[in-house]
């Protein structure tokens, strides 16, 4: 099983949001982080910044300036990461320092759907995310969750070279002082570029999407973004 501690970095100042991803980016992958990232029982360490292309019919306005996933095999070693002294530096207090922002944290159970004829889903390789977050309020989360995780994934599945179908199903977890995401449900669906994207969703398979939603318990505010992955440290 795989979770994930996600630090999501948003920025309304469309003047500066190139310049504070970029410097993110650079922070993140600098030498003296790695020994930061390095904590013991992570197995990955991944930053996702904004694709400059456009997602083919979803604008749903400005992409966070980052998203950065910490992945792990156990849910309570990723909370206790994220309340210790070395994490706050690294993810809070350097970021607000170097770019202006700070995080929202998220704590996640994994959930990978297959693809084709591949039983056992295979770890992220290809660089396009397209990640797409339904928001809190939801009144009926756990129904909601439950309808989407039991019938949507296999549609995405479908589309033409999509690589991998990932849900995030939150797990509360105590961030301090630090703000908790307001994240419902979170999914991942992972393309080699955004061609390909932009291929998948041109097809037939949208349709499908679309009419399976219609079924979905009601629900909040979405958001849909493409966003370029990058692994700095593979750490298992």
């Amino acid at each position: 099983m795989t979770y994930r501690l996600i630090a999501t970095y948003e920025r309304s100042d469309s003047s500066t949001r190139k310049a504070a991803s970029a410097e993110l980016d650079s922070w993140f992958s600098s030498p003296e982080f790695e020994d930061i990232a390095r904590a013991p029982g992570l197995t990955a360490f991944d930053v996702l910044v904004p694709e400059t292309g456009k997602a083919r019919f979803f604008d749903d306005g400005p992409a966070p300036v980052a998203i950065v996933h910490l992945s792990a095999e156990t849910p309570g070693m990723l909370a206790d990461l994220a309340r210790s002294d070395p994490f706050i530096d690294a993810f809070w207090k350097t970021p607000l320092k170097l770019a202006g922002v700070s995080p929202d944290f998220g704590l996640y159970q994994v959930i990978a759907a297959p693809i084709g004829d591949t039983p056992d889903p295979q770890d992220r390789k290809a660089a396009l995310s397209f990640v797409v977050r339904y928001f809190e309020p939801i009144v009926e989360a756990k129904k909601f969750r439950d309808f989407y995780v039991a019938n949507h994934p296999p549609i995405l599945a479908r589309f033409p070279d999509v690589r991998n179908v990932l849900c995030y199903l939150p797990i509360d977890a105590d961030f301090g002082d630090f703000s908790a995401a307001r994240v419902a449900l979170g999914n991942e669906v992972v393309f080699d570029d955004l061609a390909a994207l932009n291929t998948a969703l041109s097809s037939n398979v949208l349709a499908d999407l679309r009419e399976d939603s219609q079924n979905f318990p009601p629900f909040g505010r979405v958001c849909h973004h493409a966003m370029i992955r990058h692994r700095h440290f593979t750490l298992s």
